[in-house]
């Protein structure tokens, strides 16, 4: 996706999709269209609990705001800028890693695993080499983690409707189903 994602109209080559999975494979090798996914699955777990863990102490620092909807899109947009601030540098190295090219690409680009890239990029480029790209992302996921954290209560407070209880009476299932819900309509 990250390759295709970076072809220009100018790019000598360019092709499409459907010619650059089989170019790819034919190359590389079968696995070549996951890499840079063990680092995208290596960051995805404490970027979710730490997004997670952060919404809910915003949202109890936020009690003074008198709306809950406002008070819960802000929390979303502070969680996610601190899961992604948190994780970023695995996110770089889950794009390095997919754009590396064992045969053929360009010199030390070759990261043999996560760690190797992390310590690699951070002492041959610098830390802040890890963190290149993140106000962008951050503009990006300030809005959407409030979003979809206010549409998440939201759907939370239907359910409590519905049924009739309170915040802590509502059970984990259908806490998990809102955020299926949510999901889906992601």
């Amino acid at each position: 996706k990250i390759l295709y994602q970076i072809q220009s109209k100018n790019t000598t080559g360019s092709v499409s999709y459907f010619e650059m999975a089989p170019k790819l494979v034919r190359n590389e090798g079968i696995l070549s269209l996951w890499k840079g996914n063990t680092a995208a699955v290596i960051r995805v777990i404490p970027y979710t609990s730490i997004q997670f863990a952060s919404y809910e102490i915003y949202k109890e620092n936020l009690s003074f705001v008198s709306s809950n909807a406002a008070s819960s899109v802000i929390a979303g947009s502070l969680a996610g800028l601190t899961g992604v601030v948190s994780t970023y540098p695995l996110d770089t190295v889950r794009a390095r890693m997919a754009l590396q090219m064992e045969r053929g690409g360009a010199p030390g680009t070759a990261y043999s695993g996560v760690l190797d890239a992390l310590f690699t990029i951070g002492k041959e480029e610098g830390v802040a080499a890890l963190y290149r790209g993140l106000v962008p992302t951050m503009m990006g996921v300030a809005p959407y983690a409030g979003l979809k954290f206010g549409t998440y209560e939201i759907i939370k407070q239907a359910m409590r409707d519905v049924l009739g209880v309170e915040e802590k009476d509502l059970p984990a299932y259908l806490r998990v189903a809102a955020g299926l819900l949510l999901f889906i309509l992601d």
